[in-house]
Order: C-alpha cells, then structure tokens, then sequence
C-alpha cells in the first residue's frame, strides 16, 4: 500500500538490500522510471539518493521505481549486484502498470548498471537508458584508480 506520498516499498528478494521504492502518479503513468543509484557500487551509498529524481519525475506522471541492490561491503559485487538489478528489472512486470516506456536511469555506478541492463539479453525489458556520469568503461576507470579501487572491488579482482 502506498504511504501519503504515493510511495510503496517493494521486495524483489529476500536479502535486506532487495527492495525498492515505488513513487506512483495521481492516475495512469505515462511510463516507468527504473533509478539505480550510485556510489562506485559501495555499501555507504544507497537509494537515499534517488527520492528528489523520484518525485520529480512522479509530478509529471511517470511511475519511478529506486532499487536499492547488494554492494561491494554488504554482499554485492559481481555477481550479486548484477543479480540483483537484474530481478528488481524484472519485477516491474508485477507492477502491471500498462506501460510502453520502461526507461533505466542511472547515476555514476548506476550509471554502469543501468546501461548493463540494457543491453542484458536475459532481462531486457528497458526500453531506453539514460546514463548521468556513468562509470561505463571500467578499463578506464580501473586504470585510473577512479574510486581508490573500486573496479577492482566490484570485480572481485584486477581488471
């Protein structure tokens, strides 16, 4: 049941990290917002970042669903992480909100994960992908020690 905002969190797994915030619209969405929060995939940083895009994006009639995911420090990395973002992409099916547009937005880390789901053949439902900053050339941004490590961390090894 949604709270006075018109928010409902939402299960995709049994893990404490996997869940998400769904912020629905006074009446039918237009489309759905999947935001993946950043924070070079760490479990200091969750989906406390993603309200404000959220509520934004519910004022002009779309549907937003922030997941929070396992991250390097509380169970994630790959492939945890990737699991995760996986099933909570795929939970939006159970939401059945009659949508054409499922559009993955991402920040930074989320950035890199929300264009990954994109191109999954095994979860595709995204129909677009916006990413802000995304870490999305790991090879780089391991070269660079962008994070103090953090490829390497979210890998599990050295890229």
């Amino acid at each position: 049941m949604p709270d006075a905002q018109g928010v409902r969190r939402v299960r995709y797994g049994s893990d404490p990290s996997q869940f998400g915030d769904l912020h629905l619209p006074d009446g039918d969405p237009v489309g759905l917002a999947v935001i993946v929060h950043g924070g070079f995939w760490r479990a200091q940083y969750g989906l406390d970042l993603g309200p404000p895009l959220a509520q934004s994006l519910r004022d002009r009639g779309w549907a937003a669903w922030n997941l929070e995911y396992r991250r390097v420090g509380n169970g994630g990395g790959v492939p945890a992480t990737l699991d995760d973002v996986r099933a909570a992409i795929a939970k939006t099916a159970d939401f059945d909100l009659g949508v054409e547009a499922i559009v993955g937005i991402g920040h930074s880390a989320g950035g890199h994960l929300a264009t990954w789901a994109g191109g999954d053949p095994r979860g595709g439902v995204l129909t677009h992908v916006i990413s802000q900053a995304g870490v999305v050339d790991l090879g780089t941004a391991s070269a660079e020690n962008l994070g103090a490590g953090a490829v390497t961390d979210f890998l599990g090894h050295a890229y």
